[in-house]
């Protein structure tokens, strides 16, 4: 299996764009797992949610939201797989874009 070792603190803050250029947010935390003995990268966390949970304070957030009046949904963090970003120019991460999804079988018939 092929490693790629980059220094995250290279990465934290950068602006993450997608395939068409278009903003997406800044990577602010990184998700790890333990696999084969070895500490790896496994997603990274966007956005100013991302930020907040990078402190521990999206609780607080959440708590603060719900106190002014705010119902719904709680706002998350952009979760970004390891391998949906590519990093070959750490300065400027981007966003891989996905193969076009097959057609479903009746769709675009009409």
């Amino acid at each position: 299996m092929k490693r790629n070792y980059l220094h995250f603190e290279l990465l934290i803050g950068r602006e993450v764009v997608d395939a068409n250029g278009e903003k997406v947010g800044r990577i602010e935390e990184a998700i790890a797992q333990k696999i084969d003995g070895e500490w790896v990268v496994t997603e990274f966390l966007c956005g100013k949610f991302g930020a907040m949970e990078r402190f521990s304070i999206h609780h607080l957030g959440n708590t603060l939201m719900h106190m002014l009046g705010a119902t719904g949904t709680t706002p998350k963090a952009q979760r970004i797989k390891w391998s949906d970003l590519d990093l070959s120019d750490p300065q400027h991460p981007r966003l891989r874009p996905h193969p076009p999804r097959p057609a479903q079988r009746g769709e675009g018939q009409g």
